[in-house]
């Protein structure tokens, strides 16, 4: 899945160096696919110094 998106200027992403960091904020809404298919939206963000992701809404009724 896509973790995170930010926008950044070209001069920004031109003097990126190994290293560096590109800041996405505190929170943020990402979507999970699989091979085009939208799955389910998830908050993202740092908790305990980890990554974590909540599960916000399916895209797709679960089958039973």
């Amino acid at each position: 899945g896509v973790i995170g998106e930010t926008e950044i200027t070209l001069n920004q992403l031109l003097n990126l160096k190994a290293g560096d960091f590109i800041p996405l904020g505190q929170s943020q809404t990402v979507t999970f696919s699989s091979e085009g298919i939208l799955l389910f939206d998830a908050e993202v963000c740092v908790s305990n110094g980890l990554v974590s992701a909540s599960l916000s809404r399916w895209h797709r009724p679960l089958r039973q």
